[in-house]
């Protein structure tokens, strides 16, 4: 990673790098810093000082600093740095006092540098320090109260299916941003929170530097064009699970129709692209233009079902009788055996679970991933005791019944529930006893009874939630 001085002109770039070079030795301890030279295209600058610090007695000793700052859009190589040597040997031959020299590469070392720099150390020349790659971006990251990279690749890979492909920070007026380098020559600048910046003067300084290429994305524009490709890819998925083969033009012409029934619109390169690339995946097999489900085995089948259920369900998905008719007491087994390390539930637990996953998406997706809490001891202590393995089979089934209601109680699953399984009610009990050392101090018992209820036409028709009394007629009862 390397660090870019933003600048209008030379002049302006060379003051930026005198900013920044005097923040970093000052993080250091020096002080009485002075500007020495800057180079006509203000990517390098020279800069002298001192580190005071406590000598015998109470008199302070002076070391002087000799600081070279090189911002070159390529690392630096042998030819400079055996210069700094010599400046900080001719300085060392005339100073009364002890010379340090600091080197300070903003776009790193090459290797020849790198093991010149370690062989001097282990030669006990502590007086040079080589300030680049890791330490400086910890240093700038520091000054400038910036997030993590982890954070900022995260932030973008959110939002893009862009591969990243290099990221940089860029300095001005006091300040960094981060740079990043998608694939298709393109980019996308934050500031040090993160936050996406599309239009400033930044831009403007990082469109005429001469070390950016490519074009400017919106963060926003892609998210929304990923949300578009994962919308066709989970839309053919669905109709390979719901047909269970098509020909690749029948397949286009059904997610076709469907995308256009969701107002929105399906390019032929959209549909072949995404197609290759569900192949790829593992996802679907093609063969002489006949497309088919990958579902044979487990592993296949935990791969498909993950791709539907990720980021977003579509609701045509799992009203499909084939998507729960293939959601078995094998295929579950094998699931909890594998993200759960081995935990295996008893026959009860077994087809408890096996229901809730059947009808709700977020009980099924916490079974295809790991759950910490029940992983991390197993990880650790694959021989639990049968006190641990039964709270590990219990907790499991409560998370997974709590991933059940959560689904119930959100307004985009009400006709899903009522309407296509027939479930109009779900009720939860809850005691709650608050122990201090010596005993129980107070206690609470509740009941809940969520519902739906379907609304007359002469009041609007559709499906509202009701929250139903307790002392109400269960809904077999009711006339």
């Amino acid at each position: 990673m390397k660090i870019i001085i933003l600048g209008n002109t030379p002049q302006e770039r060379g003051d930026q790098l005198e900013e920044l070079t005097k923040a970093i030795l000052k993080s250091r301890g020096y002080t009485s810093l002075t500007i020495g030279k800057i180079s006509s295209g203000g990517h390098e600058i020279d800069v002298c000082g001192e580190l005071l610090y406590q000598g015998v007695g109470q008199q302070k000793q002076k070391i002087r600093l000799v600081c070279e700052c090189k911002a070159h859009a390529s690392p630096t190589d042998t030819t400079d740095w055996l210069k700094f040597l010599g400046k900080i040997y001719l300085e060392e031959i005339g100073a009364k006092h002890t010379v340090t020299g600091c080197f300070i590469s903003l776009s790193g070392v090459n290797g020849n540098v790198s093991g010149s720099y370690d062989a001097l150390i282990s030669q006990g020349k502590n007086n040079i320090q080589l300030v680049s790659g890791e330490e400086l971006l910890n240093c700038v990251l520091s000054l400038y109260k910036s997030v993590k990279i982890e954070q900022i690749i995260q932030i973008i890979t959110n939002r893009t299916n862009k591969a990243i492909i290099g990221t940089s920070i860029c300095y001005h007026g006091n300040n960094i941003y981060w740079l990043i380098s998608l694939q298709e020559e393109s980019y996308v600048v934050t500031d040090s929170s993160g936050a996406e910046i599309e239009k400033s003067e930044i831009i403007d300084l990082i469109r005429n530097c001469n070390e950016v290429s490519g074009r400017l994305l919106s963060l926003n524009d892609e998210a929304k064009q990923k949300e578009h490709i994962a919308f066709i890819e989970k839309s053919i998925l669905t109709a390979l699970i719901t047909k269970q083969a098509l020909n690749t033009k029948d397949l286009e012409i059904n997610v076709t129709e469907y995308l256009i029934s969701k107002g929105r619109q399906l390019t032929q390169c959209e549909f072949e692209k995404v197609l290759v690339a569900l192949e790829k995946d593992g996802l679907v097999k093609i063969d002489k233009k006949l497309v088919r489900p990958r579902l044979k085995s487990n592993a296949e089948k935990t791969l498909f079902y993950a791709k539907l259920l990720s980021g977003f369900t579509l609701i045509d998905t799992i009203v499909s009788d084939n998507y729960r008719n293939l959601l078995n007491r094998q295929f579950l087994s094998y699931c909890i055996t594998t993200y759960q390390c081995g935990l295996k539930l008893d026959q009860k637990q077994m087809n408890t679970v096996l229901k809730a996953v059947r009808v709700s998406p977020s009980a099924l997706s916490s079974v295809l991933s790991e759950i910490q809490m029940i992983t991390h001891h197993r990880k650790n202590q694959p021989h639990a005791d049968k006190a641990m393995e039964e709270h590990d089979r219990e907790y499991f089934e409560r998370i997974v019944m709590e991933k059940l209601t959560h689904d119930f109680s959100q307004s985009a699953l009400k006709e899903y529930f009522h309407n296509n399984l027939g479930i109009v009610e779900m009720e939860t009990s809850l005691s709650i006893k608050v122990k201090s050392k010596d005993k129980i101090e107070f206690s609470s018992k509740y009941k809940k009874r969520e519902g739906l209820g379907e609304l007359t036409e002469e009041l609007g028709g559709g499906i509202i939630r009701i929250l139903a009394l307790n002392s109400a007629p269960e809904p077999w009862e009711r006339a």
